[in-house]
This record gives structure tokens, C-alpha cells and sequence, in this order.
């Protein structure tokens, strides 16, 4: 979502790009194109944070602390995201 511009800056956008720092504009959108992506249509923002949860245990997000809706993909997942092949053995 974050690089498509169908929803980004609408949706969903970029506080700090090259940090990973992004923010949900319309968290309740969010929640419905993650719940159409996961064949959920009952997704709920609430479902959507405890799923979340999740990632931060992963070490893929993180919270941004003090600011609503934002969060942040942790040095692991910008890594992977730069370097998808990296761990790959090619």
C-alpha cells in the first residue's frame, strides 16, 4: 500500500521513508483492504492492531511511541525490503 498510489498519501503515507516511519491516514480503510487481502471481510481496525501485535513480536514493526496510527518497520524488515535476495543464497 505504502508504494502504490492508489493509497498512498490517502490511505495510508510516509512520515520518514528512508526510516520506515509510515502512518495510517484512514485506519479503518486499512483494516478493510487487510481484511480483503487475508479473505476477511469482517476486519476491523481493532482485529487489525491485535494482528499487529504479531509483527512486533516478528520484529518487523514497531510502535512509534506517543503518536497515534504510526508505526515503524524495524532495521530488519528495511533491510529485507531493500535486499529481498540477501538471505536467498543467490
Amino acid at each position: 500500500m505504502l508504494m502504490n498510489p492508489v493509497y498512498n498519501p490517502q490511505i495510508v503515507k510516509w512520515e520518514n521513508h528512508k526510516e520506515g516511519v509510515f502512518r495510517f491516514v484512514q485506519s479503518d480503510a486499512v483494516a478493510h483492504l487487510w481484511g480483503t487481502l487475508k479473505c476477511n471481510e469482517h476486519m476491523t481496525y481493532e482485529k487489525l492492531s491485535r494482528a499487529m501485535r504479531h509483527y512486533y513480536k516478528r520484529g518487523i514493526l514497531e510502535r512509534v511511541e506517543g503518536r497515534r496510527l504510526v508505526y515503524k518497520f524495524s532495521m530488519y524488515a528495511l533491510e529485507k525490503l531493500q535486499n529481498p535476495r540477501k538471505d536467498s543464497g543467490h
